[in-house]
């Protein structure tokens, strides 16, 4: 299951592996009931056909930018457990986070690690995009059948690239930080514009 709105390829990389892909559409906020969600889980959990087994959580989202709050964090991570579902959470955009709402890992969350296969990516926040460097992080058992299939469609990023990451990746402790606040510079540019 996916949140309305997703980024595309969640769904598409799911379909190409077989699986069926739900959207729960968010409000015109971008918020949402636990009880509906919950509602809604349960519905596709207990189907004949693709049982709903996994919560996709991108937040920050592509396309629209939401940040998940703390208390929806908790909503998704309580449905989850409940329904004993599996939780990737796509946080690729992380270190781009400015504002009230904090960035938040739902594998942080009590029992949720076990449960959670999470997402990054050095391309994003470097703005090294081409160069595809990015990396999944959980228990092993989770991450077993996604090594398996990213062996099949995915070819290494070259080792060039990979030892010029690791050589500046430890260099600058405050490169994220000013990350950031270049980004919050830029905000009030882009609000201005209609």
């Amino acid at each position: 299951m996916v949140f309305e709105p997703y980024y595309p390829y969640h769904r598409r990389i799911l379909e190409d592996f077989g699986a069926k892909t739900e959207t729960f559409a968010l409000d015109s906020s971008l918020k949402f009931e636990k009880a509906e969600l919950l509602a809604f889980c349960k519905q596709l959990k207990d189907r004949r056909e693709f049982p709903l087994r996994a919560i996709i959580v991108c937040s920050p989202a592509n396309p629209s930018g939401k940040v998940m709050t703390e208390s929806e964090l908790r909503n998704i991570a309580d449905v989850a457990k409940e329904l004993d579902l599996l939780v990737i959470s796509d946080e690729v955009y992380e270190h781009y986070v400015t504002g009230e709402t904090p960035h938040l890992s739902i594998a942080s969350f009590p029992d949720m690690f076990e449960r959670t296969i999470t997402v990054n990516s050095f391309s994003k926040s470097w703005n090294i995009s081409g160069w595809r460097l990015g990396y999944a992080f959980g228990k092993g058992e989770l991450l077993a059948p996604v090594n398996a299939s990213a062996n099949v469609i995915y070819v290494c990023p070259a080792t060039p690239l990979q030892a010029a990451l690791g050589k500046v990746l430890m260099e600058d402790p405050g490169y994220y930080p000013r990350l950031r606040e270049t980004f919050d510079a830029k905000t009030p540019r882009v609000r201005e514009r209609p």
